[in-house]
């Protein structure tokens, strides 16, 4: 897996998908690409981040904004 590859994924995605925006496209062609080669660890190397950040990464794709870490909830 080279970057090169992950690049042409995304630009897969990105022109199949062109309603996401530029980070929905790339965390969907990480996601889809982990799912391609069973194990999203694979994909830390390529993209530059420790493994455990990139499971965080894409567990965030599909969280609810208020779940995502940083962001809190607000209580007036």
């Amino acid at each position: 897996m080279t970057k090169e590859s992950l690049k042409q994924w995304y630009e897969t995605v990105a022109q199949h998908m062109p309603h996401l925006s530029k980070p929905q496209a790339f965390v969907l062609a990480l996601w889809s690409l982990g799912m391609v080669i069973a194990r999203s660890c694979f994909l830390a190397k390529p993209v530059g981040v420790k493994e455990n950040a990139l499971r965080e990464r894409l567990r965030d794709f599909y969280r609810e904004a208020s779940a995502k870490k940083g962001k809190r909830e607000l209580l007036c």
